[in-house]
């Protein structure tokens, strides 16, 4: 349990997407009437099957607390990598979790699908056997991928059945995308013979395949049949209205509900197989005119619109983000302008961030991604449930702040990780009140705007933090490391104007005998006496004070303000003393001292200064 609510986690991909937004709405409103809660852990993209990829997206999946939930869903069709879904369940296997999958076959976990081949061999009945074509072509999806190849076999059963040979020939490929596609279905125009009927492994392939023979002035369904399969929104609303199959995953939610709460209660693991229906539309020649809802239209442009003007608004946000001069600066910006300027997408959310991230003396970017987010440090950027809060850090293993008032509003909480160069940064943790596909589709573009800001001003930070380090470098004395006289010039200036008008303290000091201790025992010995008194010098002046080394073993202090000059000579002479008990060096190391009182003004002369300073040094050096 997390904060005493029996919690479950979805982990799947591009929730804006319409069956994936209806699951998550379906599968929550029936795990809520057990008053349990939902965690959705969402990518932004498919993998695609890339098994050798690195997808910082998927460190969101990192974030999942295995010990404190009761059950995990995997959208494995939706995330389209065995590899990253092996890596939850094994997790999960480790602390006990059990797992249900969606659209995919793992052992130890109970497994809820489609029939995809029994729906696929539904279709290509429909039109072989109801339309009687007898010349078939089938648009595959990827080589040698398993649903393709599933489908493949489908098409070849159904026409076994029916005693059409069968060819390599009647295969294309198109990727299941919509430019391979296309350049398939124009390979197809250059045959002497065109197919009676293109049967289509997805529906975006068959949309396209109908736009090309259309546009080559070939008619759909009385030249060409062409069908579809998966059933997405466009194919209710492309013309001619898509044949296809309806393999709407949201049907699989309360089937994936009761297995979950049987699975809780009983320990049952049955497996669940489910037969999409077919949908005839005009492309077969089956299906009346498309008959568009006015306000879903309506609805669709509206959303267009919106969709631009927000890319635009984020964009602006994104950059104002990279331009914040520190992390106060950065929450200041949030602050102010999330609740007001982009309150139609962002006001429902809490930005979690590394406490890395702020400071720009680590180099974040660069460093090896985390196995997980153990021993990580985050914080809170923005909470919109108290935006008062912000830069404080989370405990160990704790998702969000004040985690009861999430689950009190039995709403999925939605997860998308930030990141940037490849690198993981943090996350976002999304709770729209209300569910609304036009805010579960802004999500991407909500986060994409907040990885280029968070990212930009690490970046912009981390580089203005090398550049000053280099700077303050040159600035430098590298035995001593106090200032160097070129370095010191800007210093001097800046003291000058910033404190016109006080009393200044000048002390110099030299090394007693440099001389002799190179001469009789080597300049590095001599270097590490300079640098003794310059440690012991530094460390007895003031904070405040700026030290400089003017030249070989001359070292001097400007300190503005009131000082008691004697107290620093005297704690220099007796660190110097401590040194030498300590170090029992062939010879002592010891020091003259010299101060002088003056006025800041902002024609003060360095030279003047330091010569002042000089003379007392010597009277000092001399009487010693």
């Amino acid at each position: 349990m997390i904060d005493g609510k029996k919690t479950i986690a979805i982990c799947t991909s591009r929730i804006n997407d319409v069956q994936m937004f209806n699951f998550i709405k379906r599968f929550n409103d029936e795990i809520a009437k057990n008053d349990y809660r939902l965690l959705v852990f969402t990518l932004n993209t498919d993998l695609y099957w890339d098994e050798d990829g690195v997808y910082p997206e998927t460190a969101v999946f990192k974030l999942i607390p295995y010990p404190d939930i009761e059950a995990i869903i995997i959208m494995d069709e939706k995330i389209k990598s065995h590899t990253v879904a092996r890596s939850i369940i094994e997790r999960a296997h480790k602390h006990d979790v059990p797992v249900f999958v969606i659209d995919g076959n793992y052992e130890d976990t109970v497994n809820i699908n489609f029939d995809y081949v029994s729906g696929f061999e539904e279709i290509v009945r429909h039109v072989v056997k109801y339309h009687g074509v007898r010349n078939p072509h089938m648009m595959a999806g990827i080589k040698d991928n398993v649903f393709s190849d599933e489908r493949i076999e489908a098409f070849k059963t159904v026409l076994a059945e029916n005693d059409i040979p069968f060819s390599d020939d009647m295969v294309s490929y198109g990727d299941f995308w919509s430019t391979p596609a296309r350049k398939a279905t124009k390979k197809l125009l250059e045959r002497d013979t065109l197919p009676d009927a293109i049967i289509c492994a997805n529906d975006y392939m068959a949309i396209n395949v109908m736009d090309v023979l259309m546009s080559a002035g070939i008619k759909v369904p009385d030249d060409v049949i062409v069908t579809g399969f998966d059933g997405i929104e466009e194919a209710a609303i492309c013309s001619p209205r898509l044949s296809t199959v309806n393999c709407d995953i949201s049907d699989i939610a309360s089937h994936a509900a009761i297995a979950l709460m049987e699975y809780i209660d009983e320990g049952k693991k049955d497996y669940f197989s489910i037969v999409p229906k077919i949908c005839p539309g005009q492309s077969c020649g089956c299906g009346k005119e498309n008959e568009y809802n006015p306000n879903f239209i309506n609805h669709l442009n509206s959303s267009i619109y919106r969709y631009q003007d927000d890319l635009r608004t984020l964009l602006i946000m994104s950059v104002n983000m990279q331009l914040s001069d520190g992390p106060d600066g950065l929450v200041s910006y949030l602050k102010e302008h999330i609740p007001t300027d982009y309150a139609r997408f962002t006001h429902d959310l809490c930005i979690i961030a590394e406490t890395d991230c702020f400071d720009p003396s680590k180099d974040i970017l660069n460093r090896p991604t985390p196995e997980s987010r153990d021993n990580i440090g985050f914080s809170t950027l923005y909470n919109s449930l108290h935006p008062e809060e912000s830069l404080l850090p989370l405990g160990n293993n704790i998702l969000l702040p004040h985690m009861n008032e999430f689950f009190d509003m039995k709403i999925p909480l939605i997860f998308n990780a930030i990141s940037y160069l490849g690198k993981p940064l943090g996350y976002i943790c999304y709770f729209y009140k209300d569910y609304d596909i036009v805010e579960y589709s802004n999500i991407a573009n909500t986060t994409n705007a907040f990885n280029m800001g968070l990212g930009g001003f690490i970046t912009m930070r981390r580089q203005q933090y090398l550049s000053d380090t280099i700077a303050e470098m040159y600035k430098l004395d590298t035995l001593t490391g106090l200032y160097n006289r070129a370095g010191f010039k800007d210093v001097f200036k800046k003291m000058l104007k910033d404190h016109e008008g006080e009393s200044m303290t000048t002390i110099m000091t030299d090394l007693d005998g440099l001389k002799y201790i190179n001469d009789t025992f080597g300049h590095e010995e001599g270097d590490r006496a300079i640098s003794a008194v310059a440690c012991a010098f530094k460390s007895s002046c003031p904070k405040d004070a700026y030290v400089m080394r003017f030249g070989g073993d001359e070292m001097i202090a400007f300190i503005p303000g009131e000082c008691d000059p004697e107290k620093v000579m005297n704690d220099t002479y007796a660190r110097l003393e401590m040194y030498n008990k300590k170090e029992t060096l062939p010879y002592v190391v010891s020091a003259s001292c010299g101060a002088d009182k003056s006025t800041i003004s902002l024609d003060l002369d360095l030279e003047t200064v330091v010569r002042e300073a000089d003379l007392k040094l010597y009277d000092k050096k001399h009487s010693r």
